[in-house]
């Protein structure tokens, strides 16, 4: 079957200290997390892919969200990246923290190491059989890092400058996971 690659259809940030203000207007390049400067200034970013061609009986066996980062923040030591399932439609043009659509508390993590700039990637091949089978409605992921420390990173949107820095949810067969260095 080999691999399938999505670009995502909408992508913001969201600012809790510019509350009510629409990045994805003002910096479009960038997908932001965890705190910037001092409390009351954490960052969010949401992503959505449209699967809607996609059915159970093309058999995945995996999904991965592949991001990249290219601005790190982090002083010292590690944070940990959720993702989240998010639970209700949400416009990338209108979206803001004060308007963010509620999300699941079920999580997926990576851990960025301080200073460290590339590709990270999440494994959610559970969410992607969930997104098909119907037990849960498609609306993006949501995506939170540390927003207790200044810790800010910047991941590459939809309309990085980059093409092959562009965030990716990349699907595969079983046969291909090993071709393609995911196992």
């Amino acid at each position: 079957m080999g691999k399938i690659v999505f670009n995502p259809c909408q992508f913001s940030s969201i600012s809790e200290w510019n509350h009510s203000d629409i990045l994805r207007r003002t910096d479009p390049t960038a997908l932001y997390i965890s705190r910037y400067q001092n409390p009351g200034d954490a960052f969010r970013s949401l992503l959505k892919f449209d699967l809607e061609l996609l059915t159970l009986d093309q058999n995945y066996q995996a999904a991965y969200l592949k991001l990249f980062i290219y601005r790190n923040h982090i002083e010292k030591g590690t944070i940990e990246a959720a993702i989240h399932p998010i639970m209700a439609h949400w416009d990338q043009y209108s979206v803001n923290w004060n308007i963010q659509p509620p999300f699941s508390d079920a999580g997926h993590t990576v851990i960025i190491p301080a200073g460290w700039e590339g590709h990270v990637i999440f494994e959610i091949s559970g969410l992607l059989q969930k997104w098909l089978d119907g037990t849960m409605q498609n609306h993006g992921l949501i995506i939170i890092g540390d927003e207790k420390h200044d810790n800010l990173v910047a991941f590459a949107s939809g309309v990085y400058p980059e093409r092959d820095k562009r965030p990716q949810l990349i699907l595969i067969s079983e046969a291909s996971k090993q071709y393609y260095g995911l196992v």
